[in-house]
């Protein structure tokens, strides 16, 4: 059970926190197309049937699973699929493999909860307003693409989230997002005023649906960050 912990590890992050921000749907063909598939080797059988037991906790997970295990035996060597921990270049190597390959193979429900968490985490009173993205967002986008796209860039996730902020009252809705970025900045004591700017720089820089859908990883986010050191860097505490 210890091996292919970083395998696993990783491409359960892929699929969303053990299903939170992930894939997509259709479950499995199985039987009839594993007779015509070609015998595994001993060895790679065991990996797998080892892999799938850890990595598959649902029958509608079968297809996902599946379909990792044999991106991750493609990247990686055996050693590297035993290993404990993968360097960097090989995470992202394996991460983007089980993106671009199996991201339609994960349940819709799983994707859906994915995004609702990373959405309503942003602040206070948005399940609604998240509720309502999803919804418009899924009648021009795939789940399967709504788990691997960059929300905060993609014109279709903005145009959603766009519709249902027309719903919310703006200010509350700002105040919410001040609030939940501010509890974060000020961890330490003596950020308070490094916060403050920070928020202003970061609120010019960003519409508020594009604060809620922009991840730590987007490129709103990472554009931002030498903004905020450059403006605020001077009001840290040394």
């Amino acid at each position: 059970m210890a091996k292919r912990v970083a395998v696993l590890v990783l491409l359960v992050s892929v699929a969303g926190c053990g299903g939170a921000a992930g894939n997509s749907p259709p479950p499995a063909k199985a039987a009839t197309e594993a007779k015509e598939a070609p015998a595994e080797k001993p060895a790679e059988s065991s990996a797998k049937a080892d892999f799938m037991a850890q990595c598959e906790h649902a029958p509608e997970q079968h297809d996902f699973c599946a379909c990792s295990f044999e991106v991750a035996s493609k990247v990686l060597s055996p050693e590297e699929l035993e290993s404990r921990r993968l360097p960097r270049e090989r995470e992202r190597e394996l991460k983007a493999g089980v993106i671009r390959e199996c991201a339609g193979k994960f349940p819709e429900p799983v994707i859906k909860k994915g995004f609702m968490v990373g959405c309503a985490s942003q602040g206070t009173g948005l399940n609604g307003f998240c509720a309502c993205t999803w919804e418009t967002l899924r009648k021009s986008a795939e789940p399967g693409e709504i788990a691997t796209m960059d929300a905060g860039q993609d014109s279709r996730a903005l145009g959603a989230a766009k519709t249902c902020m027309a719903k919310m009252p703006n200010q509350e809705l700002l105040a919410n997002l001040k609030t939940k970025f501010l509890e974060g900045c000020n961890q330490e004591p003596g950020y308070e005023k490094f916060c403050d700017c920070a928020w202003g720089t970061w609120s010019a820089e960003m519409t508020p649906a594009e604060m809620i859908l922009s991840g730590p990883g987007s490129k709103k986010t990472r554009d931002a960050v030498p903004k905020i050191k450059k403006a605020c860097s001077a009001l840290a505490p040394n």
